[in-house]
């Protein structure tokens, strides 16, 4: 019968510590990086307003739901299950708590980020929230209701975390009859692996790296003799992720034979190296690097493990034993792994931006750095930290982690950013409101950027979206809703503000000629919204 071990007084009295630092650090995020403030400079758009829709979406759930719409390249699965909580609860999310559910997700990455790392984990947590909430690049885009990142970092942590256990269980555990603790921690590496490599394809290349990272520490800590059970811990390893890439794969394919099939549009994204433009392709990344604001945070974690890489180098040539084991105590030192994980990753998504053709297809857009934005940053604080421990005496050493959270601490807490007050949000919102009054559920047509982002907004009462014939769209059944309508309301955005529109006096769409009722049936200083009746 297993025992519960109680948490002593002083334990428990910590962790609640944490948790409340945690919860009050989330609840700063939350004021500050929602899509009604203004710090990013992220004006909520149709792309963010996609997952509102997805969340609040009643029709049957079919394989099109398992992504985001329109798109194969990035998964659905925790839209998928705020649906079913909605469903449930009988609830309707607004932008604002589906980002509530995005950002907890995003900051339980910084309790498994220090879960990885138990003698230094309030520094590997605070270092992750650091890079998270603090350093403008990564937060640019990361909080972001229309980008994946959000979902996939933790899910990618978690299997981390979990291979590690798995890792543990299967080389450290002398007890047969808790094997198969083991087997449990595969299963969850397995499920948290197919959680990220479906948020992201690109998933699954982490996964191997961070495998590979675990594999150099369990052969630090265990020594040569247990190389054969670290390698055959490994080839389970390899083979749950591989396991949840061919799922995925299945899946996908799925999403695009089903999006033929009703919709005439696989709306896949094709991926495909980018020969020929390599070199290109490079430039632009370094140059993107080169303009960052903590470069400096880089340059020390690659100094650090050319270093590193270089002593183990110079230990396989010169067989050097001295030089060996301390090179095997820093790969077994989990913050030293923890650095050189965050720093394989930022490396490896570098080099698929170079790589792969969807990145210049889409002007090289930083967006594909943002994964490199947050881990870099990540790995050099870590090396700093390491390199602090390393250079103070060892009588003083026990200091170094005291004196580095304190001075964490106060950073994120002074520099933390403050909400600013988005006009752009608030003018969608209440315009969103009174479209919804004047005219519930009704057909709203205009331009991909001019009509869900409304109807996200406007609760019980939402609109039907209706991309005007032509031009994009991510909801492909709505064009139905056009053709059945009676009136239809058109949106025209004014440019500059406040120019006058002219909307035209007939419109054709999907088969049907629709007649100008009333040209300025709802206007503001954005947008005219036109009144049109279906003609005979």
């Amino acid at each position: 019968m297993l025992s519960l071990k109680r948490p002593r007084p002083r334990e428990a009295l910590f962790l609640i510590a944490v948790l409340a630092g945690w919860s009050y650090f989330l609840w700063r995020a939350i004021g500050a990086f929602g899509p009604a403030s203004d710090v990013n400079a992220i004006d909520f758009n149709s792309d963010s307003a996609i997952p509102v829709l997805m969340v609040n979406d009643q029709r049957p759930i079919t394989v099109f739901n398992f992504y985001y719409y329109g798109a194969d390249r990035w998964g659905a699965w925790a839209l998928l299950l705020m649906q079913v909580a909605g469903r449930i609860a009988g609830y309707r999310w607004t932008a604002d708590s589906v980002f509530v559910a995005q950002a907890t997700w995003l900051f339980v990455g910084a309790l498994v980020f220090a879960r990885l790392s138990r003698r230094d984990g309030l520094v590997g947590g605070l270092v992750y929230l650091i890079a998270l909430c603090l350093h403008r690049e990564s937060r640019y885009l990361i909080f972001a209701l229309s980008q994946v990142y959000s979902w996939q970092t933790p899910a990618v942590l978690l299997g981390w975390w979990a291979m590690r256990r798995f890792y543990e269980h299967q080389l450290e555990s002398a007890q047969n009859e808790r094997r198969w603790r083991s087997w449990l921690w595969l299963l969850a590496a397995s499920v948290f692996s197919y959680l990220a490599i479906w948020s992201s394809s690109a998933s699954s290349l982490f996964l191997v790296l961070l495998l590979c990272v675990e594999t150099i520490r369990a052969l630090s800590r265990t020594g040569s003799a247990a190389g054969r059970r670290v390698l055959t811990t490994s080839s389970m390893a390899f083979s749950a992720v591989m396991a949840a890439t061919v799922i995925e794969r299945i899946q996908k394919w799925a999403y695009g034979r089903f999006s033929m099939q009703h919709y005439g549009n696989a709306f896949a994204t094709h991926f495909a190296l980018d020969t020929g433009h390599l070199v290109d392709n490079l430039q632009v990344q370094l140059a993107h690097l080169g303009r960052l604001s903590w470069w400096p945070l880089y340059v020390v974690a690659t100094l650090a493990l050319i270093a590193l890489a270089g002593a183990w180098a110079w230990d396989l040539i010169g067989r050097r034993h001295g030089l060996r084991g301390r090179v095997h105590d820093a790969l077994a030192d989990d913050t030293v792994i923890l650095a050189l994980g965050a720093w394989g990753i930022a490396l490896l998504n570098v080099a698929l931006a170079v790589a792969v053709s969807h990145v210049r297809a889409n002007n090289y857009d930083d967006r594909y750095l943002t994964l490199t934005y947050l881990f870099g940053p990540i790995s050099g604080m870590l090396t700093i930290f390491l390199l602090l421990k390393a250079a103070v005496r060892a009588h003083y050493a026990r200091y170094v982690q005291p004196a580095f959270v304190i001075v964490a601490l106060a950073l994120l807490a002074s520099r933390f950013p403050r909400p600013a007050f988005s006009a752009q949000y608030h003018l969608l919102e209440s315009t969103a409101l009174a479209l919804a009054e004047k005219a519930p559920r009704a057909v709203l047509m205009g331009d991909y950027w001019d009509t869900y982002v409304f109807t996200a907004l406007q609760g019980d009462a939402a609109m039907v979206p209706v991309p005007l014939q032509g031009t994009f769209t991510r909801t492909p059944w709505t064009r139905n809703a056009a053709r059945r309508a009676k009136q239809v309301i058109v949106a025209f955005r004014r440019r500059p503000p406040m120019a006058p529109v002219s909307p035209p006096p007939t419109l054709r769409q999907f088969g049907r000629l629709f007649r100008l009722v009333d040209p300025h049936w709802y206007d503001n200083e954005s947008y005219t919204f036109a009144l049109y009746a279906r003609g005979r």
